[in-house]
């Protein structure tokens, strides 16, 4: 761990938590501690992030690709304990979707291949997305749950972000209420639908 050291009134190391932070103090190295899932951290920061993926010529691809009625489906199940959202979620955004628009081309992104045999609309789906081990690449998945204009995310951050630089004005968001069992999170938009869901035991 680094001693405290003033270089021209900054430190020169500092760990930051939630209820420390403040913008005003500067530091050479800082180390963030905590989850950070709010939207006071992103609203003024999503226009710098998409600057800095538009230099993968496979995101911007997909970020300027026209797009469909697609919808991005994420299930995140492994290495979710007590955090796993209940089927009944995605099925009940389903109909909402499919109550607005016609033709929707279902893309499904999970990591748990057992899943899709549990899936009411699983005949429908266009796409089925898992992790491959040794060729799994992140950024490709993410580039390609771009390469939608509707979504269904899960409490989980990796589809919150590709909802939340890959909807366009004409896009809908769905979003399971609450975020995390038992947990206070503020990750809502106002052009976001939260849709109740249940947490499996």
């Amino acid at each position: 761990m680094f001693q405290k050291l003033k270089l021209t009134n900054n430190v020169f190391y500092q760990e930051i938590i939630e209820e420390n932070f403040d913008l005003r103090k500067k530091s050479l190295i800082s180390y963030y501690r905590g989850h950070w899932q709010d939207t006071k951290y992103i609203d003024r920061e999503d226009k710098f992030l998409l600057n800095k993926l538009n230099r993968n010529l496979e995101i911007k691809k997909n970020l300027d690709s026209i797009k469909n009625e697609s919808v991005m489906i994420h299930i995140r199940r492994e290495k979710y304990e007590n955090k796993i959202i209940g089927i009944e979620y995605y099925e009940n955004a389903l109909k909402r979707l499919e109550k607005k628009y016609h033709n929707l081309e279902l893309n499904l992104f999970t990591d748990d291949e057992s899943i899709v045999e549990q899936l009411s609309f699983k005949e429908s789906l266009n796409s089925i997305n898992f992790p491959k081990d040794e060729n799994y690449n992140t950024l490709k998945t993410f580039s390609k749950m771009l390469n939608n204009k509707h979504f269904v995310i899960a409490n989980s951050t990796f589809s919150y972000m590709a909802a939340l630089l890959g909807a366009e004005q004409d896009s809908t968001v769905i979003m399971p209420k609450p975020w995390m069992k038992n947990m206070n999170y503020n990750l809502s938009l106002s052009s976001w639908i939260e849709i109740n869901c249940k947490f499996e035991l």
